[in-house]
Order: C-alpha cells, then sequence, then structure tokens
C-alpha cells in the first residue's frame, strides 16, 4: 500500500468507487452494468446517507426502475420528514429566542438550510441545538421538567434528550463532551458566532468545520461513521471557499493539540477526493477507520463507549471533576442494563488498574 491507485483500489470495490466518484471526484459517468452490480452500488449509497444525493444525480438514470422507484420513494420520505424537522427545530429556535436565549443549530439541520441545495439530499433524524451552558436549565425546562435536567452528564456537550412535537430534540451546551481528550474551546467559539444569510446564528467557518471533523472522529471511536458525513465536510469545505492546508486552520488545529483526529480524517477525504498518497504507516490508521465506515467493527460493543468513557475520565480537569463524570457514568440509566452499576465499576476498575500497573 504504497501508493494511491493501490491503496485506493485495494479498500473500495469498482460499486463503490463509482458512488465515490460522482460524490467526491465530481465523475459524470452514468451507470453501466459492466462495472458490477447495480444493487450492491445502490445499497452502499444508502448506507452511507447518499441516497437522496444519488436520485439525484443524473449517473443513476441508467440504473434499474426499480431501484430508481426506490430512491424516488426514500427521497420524497426524506425530504417531507426533513421539512417536518425544520419547522419544529423553527419552534424550538422561537421559544429560546422569546425567553432571551442564544440558539445555533447544529449539524444537519444547520447544513440543509446554508450548505446543501436541496434540503432533502441530507438524512436527519432530530435536531441538534447548540445554546449558552449559563441558560441550560432556563432553555431546558421550556420542553423538560427540574428532575429531567438534574439527570444532566454535567461534562458531556448535551442536556438530556427530550421530545417535543413528535421529534427529539437534543440542546447542546458544548460542541463536544468538556472531558474529551479533543473538545472544542467553546469561550472561543461564542466570541466568533455570527449571522448567516438567513439571520440565523451560525458557527465560524473555520469552526464548523474542525467541529465536523471532531465529530466524525468520535463517532468512528464509538463504532459508527459514514461516507454522509465526509459529503457534509466537503460541501462546508466549498461553501466557505475554505483551504484545508492553510495557516489559519493548521494554527487552530495545533494550539488546540486536534492534529491527531484531524490528520486522519483529512488523509481519509484526501483519499476520496484523489489528493492523498498514502504511506504504509498512515495506512494502518485509515484502514481502522475505513473498516467502521463499510460496518466491520460492531457498534454495540461495550468496550467502545467505555473507552470514551475512560478518556473522559481521564481528561477531566479536576478531581472533583473526575468524581461527577464517574458517579455519572456508574448510574446513569442504560434502560436494559439490570445489573449495569456493577458491571460498569467492574470494568472500569479493572482498566484503571491495568493503566496503574502497566510497566
Amino acid at each position: 500500500m504504497k501508493n494511491k491507485p493501490d491503496f485506493y483500489n485495494q479498500i473500495f470495490s469498482d460499486e463503490e468507487k463509482w458512488i465515490i466518484s460522482l460524490f467526491f471526484r465530481e465523475s459524470t459517468q452514468k451507470w453501466n452494468d459492466k462495472i458490477g452490480s447495480a444493487k450492491d452500488a445502490f445499497s452502499f449509497a444508502t448506507r452511507q446517507g447518499l441516497g437522496s444525493l444519488l436520485y439525484l444525480n443524473e449517473a443513476s438514470e441508467t440504473m434499474s426502475n426499480e431501484i430508481i422507484n426506490y430512491l424516488k420513494s426514500s427521497y420524497i420520505s426524506q425530504l417531507s420528514r426533513n421539512v417536518a424537522l425544520q419547522s419544529v427545530a423553527d419552534d424550538v429556535v422561537n421559544k429560546l429566542q422569546k425567553i432571551g436565549v442564544l440558539s445555533v443549530l447544529l449539524k444537519g439541520n444547520y447544513l440543509i438550510r446554508d450548505i446543501y441545495p436541496d434540503s432533502a439530499m441530507r438524512f436527519m433524524s432530530d435536531i441538534d441545538i447548540l445554546i449558552p451552558e449559563n441558560k441550560s436549565k432556563e432553555a431546558f425546562l421550556l420542553f423538560g421538567s427540574e428532575s429531567e435536567f438534574e439527570k444532566r452528564d454535567k461534562l458531556g456537550h448535551h442536556l438530556p434528550t427530550i421530545k417535543y412535537n413528535g421529534v427529539f430534540v437534543e440542546i447542546h451546551t458544548a460542541l463536544i463532551d468538556l472531558n474529551l481528550k479533543y473538545t472544542m474551546p467553546m469561550d472561543v467559539v461564542w466570541e466568533s458566532i455570527s449571522e448567516d444569510k438567513n439571520g440565523l446564528l451560525s458557527l465560524n467557518p473555520i469552526h464548523l468545520f474542525v467541529y465536523q471533523i471532531l465529530h466524525i472522529y468520535y463517532s468512528y471511536r464509538l463504532g459508527s461513521c459514514r461516507l454522509g458525513w465526509f459529503y457534509d465536510l466537503k460541501l462546508i469545505i466549498k461553501y466557505y471557499k475554505l483551504d484545508i492546508d492553510s495557516e489559519e486552520i493548521a494554527e487552530f488545529v495545533k494550539k488546540n493539540n486536534f492534529e491527531e483526529p484531524y490528520n486522519l480524517i483529512i488523509n481519509y477525504y484526501k483519499v476520496l477526493i484523489d489528493r492523498f498518497v498514502v504511506s504504509a504507516k498512515e495506512a494502518v490508521y485509515i484502514l481502522k477507520l475505513h473498516n467502521v465506515i463499510i460496518g466491520e467493527k460492531d457498534s454495540s460493543d461495550i468496550k467502545l463507549g467505555y473507552s470514551i468513557a475512560l478518556e473522559r475520565l481521564r481528561y477531566s480537569k479536576s478531581i472533583k471533576h473526575k468524581f461527577i463524570f464517574l458517579k455519572y457514568i456508574l448510574t446513569v440509566d442504560k434502560g436494559n442494563e439490570k445489573i449495569g452499576f456493577f458491571k460498569r465499576l467492574i470494568y472500569i476498575l479493572n482498566n484503571i488498574f491495568k493503566v496503574l500497573f502497566r510497566k
């Protein structure tokens, strides 16, 4: 795996390369059965959150009527869903505005308004919205109870999930958990927030770009990742005319010690857009990420979640914060985990001892 063509050809099938070429390399090649299995190409696109993009792309016109009709049905369903989610998001923003709480739409609900040309192009399942930490209780009580608020992860990035008008809403007070190794500096983030073309508050473009990278990175660490998020990244770069190799971005990344997640995610992105020569050393790390993207890692594995929990315990800024987080992780309600407390306690203690007595 010493050169770009070999690495790319080894990790992707011909059907997958056709999809990637359409959306990351600006290809206009229409589907041809000589490429491979149309069913496999269609399945890959839908699993990766690129189904609506495939439906709208002229290159898919030569696929079977069965596939086109399914893509059309999914597109219409996603359009209806996204319009409903936008309506609820607007309602949430208005309610927050009435009590004087600043709010910033995040992830899909922001991207489909400013970045995507068609609101059905991106899959969404819930609403994510950022507010200042000092307004967290006041904001939450508009939609939930005080007892629910008290169950919050105080070092986490969002309050307990609420259901409002049939939609799940996550009110964020940070972009990334505050006690993870790589977390966004929220004081800097809030200082740089401005109004977008729709009159809504939005993140600084570089902060949005780096946040997207960290979101992908920690989703990968938890065993769940898809190419649709890399397409978000591509559109953010294009929309804001960002130079991913600029000194300004490099300075922000270096100042916050984001080099590890930044290099991993950007290197994989560069593989997708055909701008990266992969060394043998880099291939090892990129393949781990790739295996999660194509679904070769079990996302339900308890070790994935606890590896993040142990990182959060380690990077809590004080002894007090360590105890706050430890109490939360040991007592948080996981629904069907009847012996959750003891299982978590044994797992965490076992890993702590491994670190302490490691030679």
